[in-house]
């Protein structure tokens, strides 16, 4: 077993090259090698980093993967930074967490969406549960261009509205709408955009729908050729009850209370 003494220069070392590298999870396969010529082996290593564990320097997030705290004794971790850690490219975070961390909700959502291409298994840190979602590689878009690949704002209303599972209630997205439409005058073209490349025309439809009730018919004029051949009715609320007037133009079922969403004041 190392030394205390050891165990304290490894600590520090460890930290100032998570810093150095803009990151605080420590990745098992990464790092040990840099430890290797100090322990004198891997599976001294692998006992330092056991000991540290024990001693609360490191927090374990799943097998092979640590929260490290910083020279100060900060454990210095945040949900989306440790998910762009442990997650290979491509994915996605989206739904609740992307609409929080862009401001356009104020719930705190306990499970984090991620869109993979291929199963991998959910973890929990410090309450918060990680659940990854398959879909195919060409599905996986709409990040922001800089840090954890965090769905834009349009992307994470789609999301939101087309998969009521993933955690956002339809009174949540739509008020997240509102505030994204209100703040920007050019997101309801945006928002058309990324519709037409989600290629799903019952969202198309509810976004649609909504856009015109919040912004009026011109922002929500670029939905109306997303909107399918279809002449069934589609919920405007997926998880609501099948119940409500018919509106012809949108071809939704407004099974929601209008009044109730819409008026909902802005977080904000």
């Amino acid at each position: 077993m190392a030394s205390a003494q050891v165990i304290r220069r490894l600590s520090v070392q460890l930290a100032r090259q998570a810093s150095l590298a803009g990151r605080w999870p420590v990745l098992v396969e990464d790092d040990l090698a840099a430890i290797d010529p100090v322990t004198g082996s891997r599976a001294a290593s692998f006992a330092v980093l056991r000991r540290l564990a024990e001693i609360g320097q490191l927090e374990p997030v799943r097998r092979g993967t640590y929260g490290m705290r910083d020279e100060t004794g900060v454990l210095r971790v945040d949900l989306l930074s440790l998910i762009d850690a442990v997650t290979p490219a491509p994915y996605l975070i989206t739904a609740g967490r992307a609409l929080a961390a862009h401001d356009l909700s104020d719930q705190h959502f306990r499970a984090a969406i991620v869109l993979v291409p291929r199963p991998r298994r959910p973890f929990t840190w410090r309450g918060d549960r990680v659940r990854y979602v398959v879909a195919p590689a060409d599905r996986i878009w709409g990040a922001r261009r800089s840090g954890p690949r965090l769905a834009a704002p349009e992307r994470a209303i789609l999301d939101s509205i087309a998969h009521p599972r993933w955690g956002v209630t339809f009174s949540q997205a739509a008020e997240a709408l509102r505030l994204a439409l209100d703040r920007s005058p050019r997101f309801a073209a945006r928002l058309a955009t990324a519709t037409r490349r989600y290629r799903n025309a019952a969202t198309a439809r509810r976004l649609g729908f909504l856009v015109e009730q919040i912004a009026g018919p011109d922002a929500a004029a670029p939905f109306r050729a997303l909107r399918g051949s279809s002449r069934a009715a589609t919920l405007l609320d997926p998880a609501g009850s099948r119940t409500g007037p018919y509106e012809p133009r949108w071809r939704v079922r407004v099974n929601a209370d209008l009044d109730a969403v819409l008026a909902t004041p802005a977080v904000r």
